[in-house]
């Protein structure tokens, strides 16, 4: 047997080695913490949530205080300590809370769910201070709610879970931070929890339920509009009392994560959906792959989707597409007919789906003309003296193909031919005149330009086919072109007479001498981006470069990891904003806050928010503002 004094020792001696000890434990798997630091609220606190609630980029706190009825506010002092609390009056038996933008003021507003009173309060805020709670009937004992877009107009309704009822209220945002009567939905028994997201992948919210009384999860999808699917249900631990969403296992779809408050565990459910797909595909003609043309991509209403450009191999691809079927069409480039420019394509879960698309050449009897010739159909229009070989309209035609074909080409712009908008065909005729005169004093780049707007005519005045080989060794106009253009451009004035000579044989259906345009030149088929060509000989602003109306498409990729992009057309010129929002209606970034000109416009957004910073996976909203027009979309970030 041990004596006292045996045992004292042993006692002293385990104390020594227990605050010796590492705070940590040397487990490869733990997070280190701090010891708590605790702040008094109201009385039986039961839910928290974090937010800047006052507008200076640090997370307050906001707390549901179920005995005194209230919610206090403890604003952070900007280095993770927090104030004394504020208290604000909320229903009776203040049971759950949440922090979301709910009247668009670019505020946090707070929605209490009351157990004791039925309802849902909601208070205002303005730079941190809450007005008077304004109540909302729900069903019996809401025990918590997610605020969260649930009919895709852009504004933030509420879902509530009624623990005796054994359903779910959802209460549509007017638009204004007010919300219309509730619609309730039947769920599992005794329901604790509620929470949004798009579980099913067809970008919009649903619900997911955690039932206290029979141990499950109830899902219920969203029809599209807000309302709602009768409730699957999905059994998980004993008393389900709580659950999230997220994507745990990195597949892209969102699975759940439930508390059990009986049986001491949670439980994880995979979701096993999986609605992404892709498109890839090929155009080629017989001489093989084709870059840079382009492959409009439609959804089955005939909305389009996203746009891509063939590689130097002729492929493209659409990822991360939602299963169902969409238009994959091709914009078929000067001197080519297809076997067809448009297929319908059906996405299915997890597959590529193929297309390829054969693009044969047309018959083009080589017919160039000489930069002189050119320069003189011009001067006829101009003047008004002489006759002219080309009719107006087809000159005018001419120019706008040069402006879609060659310097809206994203493979390789060519933009020697600029015009200052809004511009007549005049103005466009004299800023043809003066690539095509240049004066005793002009430049060698200046007789560079000359020589290539000349041999730029040639080709969309189908006198001469980008494909044609126009040297001894066997290069096309095409790369011609392209060669003539990186010449121009560079540094070195030595270049610009190399390019005036390339560009003026060919003008003159001289054969260039091998080695002088290099073969290995990118082959980029020149092409037409979309719209309709107008005939006309008045204004040369085409439909593709102007919008007949204002619009803002979905962004691609979408869902996206890394990066996306947002394209929108403005039929006015004016200032336009686009902001990117969360789920609780915060601004998280600006991407656009300037005037702009008229056309279609694009931008990248990168993940990141105003201060560079990753944002965190999930739902995000873009939003336009230009004039009058306004319009907002969805998108989903995965990482």
């Amino acid at each position: 047997m041990l004596n006292k004094l045996s045992l004292i020792f042993m006692f002293l001696f385990s104390m020594f080695v227990f605050l010796t000890l590492p705070a940590v434990a040397q487990n490869p798997d733990s997070i280190p913490f701090a010891p708590a630091v605790n702040y008094g609220a109201g009385d039986k606190p039961l839910s928290v949530f974090c937010a800047d609630l006052d507008g200076d980029a640090d997370l307050d706190l906001a707390v549901a205080n179920n005995g005194s009825d209230n919610v206090s506010i403890l604003k952070n002092n900007g280095d993770g300590t927090f104030a004394s609390a504020v208290n604000y009056g909320a229903g009776d038996g203040a049971f759950s809370v949440f922090c979301a933008d709910l009247d668009r003021d670019n505020d946090l507003d707070l929605a209490v769910a009351n157990v004791g009173s039925d309802n849902v309060s909601i208070l205002n805020n303005g730079n941190g201070m809450f007005a008077s709670a304004v109540n909302y009937g729900a069903g019996d004992y809401p025990s918590s709610v997610f605020c969260a877009d649930l009919d895709g107009d852009t504004d933030l309704d509420l879902a509530v879970s009624n623990h005796y009822s054994h359903n779910v209220s959802i209460l549509k945002n007017n638009g204004d931070g007010t919300f219309a009567s509730a619609v309730n939905y039947g769920v599992g028994y005794y329901p604790r929890f509620v929470f949004c997201a798009d579980l099913d992948g067809d970008n919009d919210l649903d619900l997911a339920v955690a039932n206290d009384g029979n141990d499950n999860i109830s899902i219920l999808k969203n029809n599209g509009d807000g309302t709602f699917a009768s409730a699957v249900n999905y059994g998980a631990g004993d008393g389900a009392w709580s659950v999230f969403c997220a994507d745990l296992d990195g597949d892209n779809d969102l699975d759940l994560a439930v508390a059990n408050a009986w049986s001491d565990n949670i439980s994880i459910l995979f979701n096993l959906t999986q609605s992404i797909g892709s498109i890839s595909g090929t155009v080629s003609d017989s001489l093989g792959g084709l870059l840079g043309i382009t492959v409009d991509l439609f959804d089955n209403t005939g909305s389009l989707v996203w746009f891509a450009h063939t590689d130097p191999s002729g492929f493209f691809s659409f990822d991360s597409l939602n299963a169902g079927d969409y238009i994959v069409s091709i914009v078929t480039p000067l001197g080519y007919v297809a076997d067809f420019e448009s297929r319908l394509i059906t996405v299915t879960p997890n597959a590529d789906s193929v297309v390829n698309f054969m693009l044969h050449h047309l018959e083009v009897t080589s017919s160039q003309r000489s930069m002189g010739y050119w320069k003189h159909q011009v001067n006829v229009y101009l003047s008004g003296k002489g006759s002219a070989q080309e009719s107006l309209a087809n000159m005018s035609k001419y120019m706008s193909r040069i402006k879609t074909h060659f310097n809206d080409n994203l493979a390789n712009p060519v933009t020697i031919f600029q015009v200052p908008q809004p511009a007549t065909g005049r103005d466009s005729l004299e800023a043809l005149q003066r690539l095509l005169t240049v004066n005793k004093d002009g430049t060698a780049n200046d007789r560079a330009k000359q020589q290539l707007i000349a041999l730029m005519l040639n080709i969309v005045s189908s006198k001469l086919h980008q494909t044609t080989a126009v040297s001894q060794d066997g290069a096309t106009a095409s790369q011609a072109v392209t060669y003539c253009n990186e010449l121009i451009t560079d540094p070195d004035p030595s270049n610009d007479e190399i390019a005036k000579d390339i560009a003026d044989n060919i003008n003159n259906g001289l054969l260039i001498s091998a080695g002088i345009i290099p073969t290995t030149t990118p082959i980029i088929v020149y092409k037409y981006k979309g719209g309709s060509e107008g005939d006309s000989e008045g204004d040369l602003i085409e439909a593709s470069d102007v919008p007949k109306s204002f619009g803002l498409l979905q962004n691609y990729p979408n869902p996206f990891n890394l990066s996306t992009k947002i394209e929108f057309g403005l039929k006015n010129p004016g200032f336009v904003s686009l902001n990117i929002y969360d789920v609780l209606g915060r601004k998280v970034r600006t991407l656009v806050s300037q005037d702009l000109p008229s056309g279609y416009k694009s931008v990248l957004w990168d993940g990141k928010d105003d201060k560079g910073l990753e944002v965190a996976s999930g739902i995000y909203f873009y939003r336009i503002q230009a004039g009058d027009f306004a319009e907002s979309k969805r998108m989903l970030l995965l990482k």
